[in-house]
């Protein structure tokens, strides 16, 4: 059950991540910034209960810096002037 959480939270890093370079889903989109989060969050649980913790790392940043733009969305700021995302 444990393997087929950690394949949902990387399907939902991955297919907003493709959408969006095919030009389908911009990094701006609301669903975009949701799944990301979740999905790292999700990772992020993947990796605790694996013992991965190198894996926590990366997908907790990766949570973090997701819902701060989800909170700067929500602050009315535009997230779009971010550079390298």
């Amino acid at each position: 059950m444990t393997t087929i959480i950690g394949a949902i939270g990387s399907t939902m890093l991955l297919f907003p991540f493709l959408a969006n370079l095919a030009g389908y889903l911009p990094r701006t989109n609301l669903i975009y910034q949701l799944l990301n989060a979740g999905g790292a969050g999700i990772l992020a649980w993947y990796g605790i209960t694996t013992e991965s913790y190198i894996f926590v790392m990366l997908e907790s940043i990766w949570c973090l810096a997701a819902l701060y733009a989800l909170f700067r969305r929500f602050k009315g700021a535009d997230v779009a002037e971010d550079a390298g995302h």
